[in-house]
């Protein structure tokens, strides 16, 4: 029933304009025209692009780059990846926690993030993503837990 709806409106809409106003057929074929070459157009290049370009690059390419091009990425501020967590004293099995921060088995990780969840003041476990320095420097003052940086 939309669909007619929709169909009835636009055959009304076209017979009003078509009373009311002074339609240049061979101008609007042009235009159709005109959007049907660039329609076209568009499709083939983004066919071509996908086509031809290799958006898979190494990580020793981007390393690479960065290497060549050091003076197009000052840091602010001085940026860490690693894991911390800071508990409160007489938390539960601290001993469990100090061989979880340290093991890179899977299991152990997933451990380690819902043991932070449930009784951690502040947590960052290590993955890709970076810490400002002076962010932890302030964490770090508090009391603490262990912690495991890599550069």
């Amino acid at each position: 029933m939309a669909y007619i709806n929709s169909w009835i409106r636009k055959q009304l809409l076209m017979a009003e304009a078509m009373k009311t106003l002074n339609i240049n057929e061979a101008e609007i074929d042009r235009k159709v025209l005109d959007y049907r070459y660039s329609l076209i157009g568009y499709e083939y290049e983004n066919f071509y692009i996908k086509k031809r370009i290799n958006d898979s690059i190494s990580d020793g390419e981007v390393e690479a780059y960065y290497k060549a091009h050091l003076d197009n990425f000052p840091l602010k501020q001085n940026i860490i990846q690693g894991t911390y967590i800071k508990i409160k004293k007489g938390a539960p099995r601290t001993n469990r926690v100090r061989e979880l921060i340290y093991s890179s088995r899977e299991k152990d990780q997933k451990e380690l993030k819902s043991y932070c969840l449930s009784f951690s003041t502040a947590y960052h476990l290590a993955d890709s993503s970076w810490i400002e320095f002076d962010k932890l420097v302030v964490i770090h003052r508090l009391r603490k837990f262990p912690t495991r940086f890599s550069s």
